[in-house]
């Protein structure tokens, strides 16, 4: 069976509770159809067989009735429960998706970081390599030059004929010339060593810069994996759980079917009457204006979620709230959750969530004032919603997670 097709048999009946309740206040008697007796039909032979008999209608006893809606009780409360779960679920994987984009942030944040420090580390080693060359390049002039100075005459005076005063002007300028020459050479060579000293020192600062770049990279590059990893494996739990509640809401349909057969057979017998048909009962038994609201928008389970639809076989959740008021000839305001729950406040129809009956309006919201989903109460603590895209209309258990704790009751 379908889940589109599964989650239609949601909408066979109401609750079984409501049913007996409307029989017994209606005697059951609009609801019973009577059983065609079976003609006789004529044998091979000219003579008439004898009619056949009718087999006894067996009903259900008052036991069997009460177990019947004890399944759907116990039934219902564990879809309650499971709803719970897929809800703690939700916001569970809600916070793992958005450590998971937050990791991926930083990682991208710690990539670009060490990028930038390895192309600096690179700069600053070609930087200390040109520096040594420069000083090399230096000292080796500086020794060439020192040699071709002790070949003259000037790098071989005694000291004795450099301090004599009488000494010729033309050696004691060469004398200077050499002097500063040699001066030359020596601030050279040590400029290109003070400069090959402070690329070494950049360099070195650099490489551990970048290794600790690249280190802190790959620590991001990690966490935002495992951050993926645990986003991942929650979204797969909630899955599985949603499908699990899909099972159980299935189940539910076909407890609360066959409670209420069983309900419809039980009051048939107490009046002495045929079977009935308890669809034909609550159909019967929805007279008020929110009985009639709920019956519309159960009829639309399985129709499709589209944004700003409002019917007829699509819809977004104030277009199904809209529609199923407007049926009964209600305004309930805008299609929007936030202009609905305004008007409903604006006239007065808000009530506490704790006297809750079917028909009434649940809204959810963002904690700003803003409503981002409204639902209609069904009963015995389910409710009916266009939830988003990819689900179709359903009814569910309330989900009391961001739930408003006043409901709107248009019908008041």
């Amino acid at each position: 069976m379908g889940r589109s097709a599964g989650r239609r048999r949601l909408g066979a009946g109401a609750a079984s509770l409501a049913l007996t309740l409307a029989l017994v206040a209606g005697g059951g008697g609009a609801a019973l159809a009577a059983s065609p007796s079976p003609s006789a039909s004529p044998t091979p032979t000219a003579k008439a067989s004898a009619p056949a008999k009718v087999p006894a209608i067996v009903y259900p006893t008052r036991a069997e009735l009460l177990a019947a809606q004890k399944d759907e009780q116990a039934k219902a409360a564990e879809v309650a429960r499971i709803g719970e779960q897929v809800i703690a679920l939700q916001h569970q994987a809600d916070r793992a998706g958005k450590a998971s984009q937050q990791a991926d942030e930083r990682y991208l944040t710690a990539r670009v970081a060490a990028d930038t420090a390895v192309a600096e580390r690179d700069a600053a080693e070609a930087e200390a390599q040109t520096a040594a060359a420069t000083a090399r390049t230096s000292r080796t002039r500086a020794s060439a030059l020192a040699a071709n100075l002790a070949r003259t005459d000037l790098g071989t005076l005694p000291l004795s004929l450099v301090l004599n005063s009488r000494i010729s002007g033309g050696t004691l300028r060469g004398l200077s010339t050499a002097s500063q020459l040699s001066s030359m050479a020596a601030r050279v060579y040590q400029q290109a060593t003070d400069d090959a000293a402070t690329a070494a020192t950049a360099k070195a600062h650099a490489e551990a810069a970048a290794t600790a770049a690249v280190a802190a990279e790959a620590k991001a590059e990690a966490a935002a994996a495992a951050a993926k990893k645990e986003a991942v494996a929650t979204a797969a739990a909630v899955r599985d759980a949603q499908e699990h509640e899909q099972e159980l809401v299935l189940d539910l349909a076909m407890l609360r079917h066959t409670s209420e057969q069983v309900a419809c057979d039980y009051l048939a017998g107490q009046h002495h009457q045929p079977r009935c048909d308890p669809r034909k009962v609550a159909a019967e038994a929805a007279t008020t204006p929110a009985a009639r609201a709920v019956a519309f928008a159960r009829a639309h389970i399985g129709d499709p979620y589209v944004f700003a639809a409002e019917g007829p076989h699509a819809w977004d959740c104030s277009g199904l709230t809209m529609a199923a008021y407007a049926s009964v000839g209600i305004d309930i305001g805008p299609h929007s959750a936030t202009a609905q729950y305004g008007l409903e406040k604006a006239e007065g129809h808000l009530v506490p969530f704790s006297s809750v009956r079917p028909g009434d309006l649940l809204f959810y919201t963002d904690g700003h004032g803003d409503m981002y989903h409204t639902t209609i109460y069904s009963g015995d603590g389910m409710m009916i919603e266009a939830p988003y895209a990819g689900a179709d209309v359903r009814e569910v258990p309330v989900r009391t997670a961001d739930l408003v704790d006043e409901v709107a009751r248009p019908a008041a």
